[in-house]
C-alpha cells in the first residue's frame, strides 16, 4: 500500500517516506495547518508538523499509514486534498 500512497498523493504534492509514515511536503507553516484543518473537515486526520518539528518553512503533512487502509481510503485522502489545494485563495 505505501507505494500506491506515494504515486496517488504524489499527484497532490511531494512526497517523502519509505515506511509507514509519509511526508507531503507543504512548505510554509500557515498553509500546512490550513491543509490539515480541511482534511480535518472531511474525516481524515493527518498531522501538521511545523516549526520547531521541521526546519522552518519545511512544514509537512504527516500521513500515517496502517494495514485497515485501502487503496478507497487513499483515493479519499487524495481527492480531498486537491480539493483543498484547489480551493487555496478563494474567499
Amino acid at each position: 500500500l505505501g507505494d500506491e500512497a506515494r504515486k496517488m498523493l504524489g499527484e497532490a504534492l511531494p512526497v517523502r517516506g519509505e515506511a509507514h509514515i509519509l511526508a507531503l511536503e507543504v512548505g510554509d507553516e500557515a498553509r500546512c495547518q490550513e491543509l490539515a484543518a480541511a482534511l480535518r473537515r472531511e474525516g481524515i486526520l493527518v498531522f501538521a508538523a511545523r516549526y520547531p518539528t521541521v526546519p522552518l518553512g519545511r512544514a509537512i503533512l504527516r500521513v500515517c499509514l496502517n494495514s485497515g487502509h485501502t487503496e478507497g481510503d487513499l483515493a479519499r485522502l487524495r481527492d480531498a486534498l486537491a480539493a483543498a489545494l484547489g480551493s487555496e485563495g478563494r474567499t
